[in-house]
């Protein structure tokens, strides 16, 4: 089920919740706070302060703060807002990840040059970054996890080893409130958020996010690599660094300031000539090759929380995600994920035989016909039992909002006693252990079918 005030989706996302009314948990966190979460007033106030303390701290460092830059929109304009605005020291650090478009690399050397600001091009050194991807791609068909890591490894590292105050990072207020920092890093229960309102609070992204999410690699890395020093070494931070000597602050920049996209854009075009390599889409991400395979449901929820905040309006989300969903229905998957092996050093013939390649496949050829039918049904109004319909919509929801909430809870206890959850791990079927996670087609054919329908409506 859709949110009716946003386009969050209940169906395969377990930290998504729609009341009685069909509104979803995340709306109403942010119904309930939106006058103190959107007081920029009083945000900005409060960053002032923040940046005033890391002017202070680094008076006899070289520089005062770190920027994590792509070329990106995001990390170009609080480059220039930090350097025009603030006028701070900065160092620009940038992270190739194997996949960064040349010509946005091109683009973010220019504007460097073009704002004088200083900056350092981290490349691995060695193969443990690629080894990592390999083993996570071959089974997942992703490499998120492992790009994130090494990005703010690296980051991170150079803040602590350099003594430098602070670090301003760029995330959309959408990826600080989805669903991986309240539930698969802890930080707080879907049905109590008001622990994220402390997202802007010195120390909670140190503690709350960076080092969970290097415990999560250290994890995988005994999944998928045991026994791998150099990519654990390549994507974590070693723990007698984590937790001793200089920690950094890490400033949100956009908890603190409107994330308005085309606002963005129109201020980088009109300040620093900047090139917009999507052609114009919303929302997308340029800058790495590898995001061309994502799936349109990645974007879903930072489309609807572009609503939830009034940057866009329902009706052009909906039209949105709709247009990012035909899309991917009709890229040429095969040649950029081959693409991606060259790169990896993988071969594409034991790739095609991995059960997440045959699901895209699948889903495809799901989404196609679901395209066709509803062709056929557009110029037709049927309201024959759509009081009957409706009812048992409801009551469906309600019935499955209930069995995700019991299932969610269990799991989040049992997975908190290593005993019971090495022995669930050894009964239960993989489909049950791994609840929640994104890898059924139905789920994802059923919500993708939902969007599309209700563009025609």
């Amino acid at each position: 089920m859709l949110c009716k005030k946003c386009i969050s989706s209940s169906i395969d996302y377990p930290t998504v919740f729609l009341d009685e009314n069909g509104v979803c948990n995340l709306c109403t966190f942010y119904d309930r706070y939106r006058e103190r979460l959107a007081d920029f007033v009083s945000l900005r106030n409060a960053f002032d302060r923040r940046i005033e303390d890391i002017r202070k701290q680094g008076a006899s460092n070289e520089y005062d703060c770190i920027v994590a830059f792509s070329g990106g929109k995001d990390s170009t304009y609080i480059l220039y807002h930090m350097k025009q605005q603030y006028h701070l020291r900065i160092l620009a650090v940038i992270c190739d990840n194997y996949f960064m478009h040349p010509a946005n690399l091109d683009k973010a050397l220019e504007i460097l040059s073009a704002l004088g600001v200083d900056h350092m091009y981290i490349k691995p050194q060695h193969e443990g970054l690629r080894r990592f991807y390999a083993a996570t791609f071959t089974r997942t068909g992703s490499i998120c996890l492992g790009c994130v890591a090494f990005i703010w490894a690296s980051v991170l590292g150079i803040a602590c080893e350099r003594g430098i105050p602070g670090v301003i990072i760029g995330e959309s207020r959408d990826q600080m409130f989805r669903g991986s920092y309240y539930h698969m890093l802890k930080a707080a229960s879907p049905h109590d958020l008001t622990n994220l309102l402390n997202l802007g609070c010195k120390g909670f992204y140190w503690e709350k996010y960076y080092l969970p999410t290097f415990d999560l690699v250290r994890k995988h890395i005994n999944m998928y690599l045991p026994g791998d020093t150099l990519v654990e070494a390549t994507l974590t931070l070693s723990r007698d660094r984590t937790h001793t000597g200089h920690v950094p602050d890490i400033v949100p920049f956009f908890f603190f300031h409107p994330h308005d996209e085309f606002e963005i854009v129109r201020t980088l075009e009109t300040n620093l000539g900047w090139k917009d390599l999507s052609g114009g889409k919303p929302l997308s991400h340029p800058d790495c090759v590898f995001h061309a395979i994502a799936y349109p449901s990645e974007v879903q929820n930072l489309i609807g929380h572009c609503v939830r905040e009034g940057v866009m309006s329902r009706t052009s989300a909906l039209a949105d995600i709709r247009s990012k969903i035909e899309e991917w229905i009709s890229m040429d998957d095969r040649t950029i994920i081959a693409d991606v092996c060259k790169v990896l050093g993988l071969n594409m013939n034991d790739i095609e035989k991995q059960r997440w390649y045959n699901a895209r496949a699948q889903l495809r050829r799901a989404l196609i016909e679901v395209q066709r039918q509803q062709e056929l049904q557009r110029p037709h109004v049927d309201t024959t039992g759509t009081l009957s319909d409706a009812t048992f919509g409801s009551l469906t929801m309600r019935a499955a909002r209930t069995v995700r909430e019991l299932l969610y809870e269990a799991k989040s206890g049992l997975d908190r006693v290593p005993r019971v959850k090495a022995f669930l791990k050894g009964i239960l079927p993989s489909r049950l252990q791994s609840y929640g996670r994104r890898e059924s087609n139905e789920r994802l054919v059923q919500r993708y079918k939902e969007l599309l329908s209700e563009h025609y409506l």
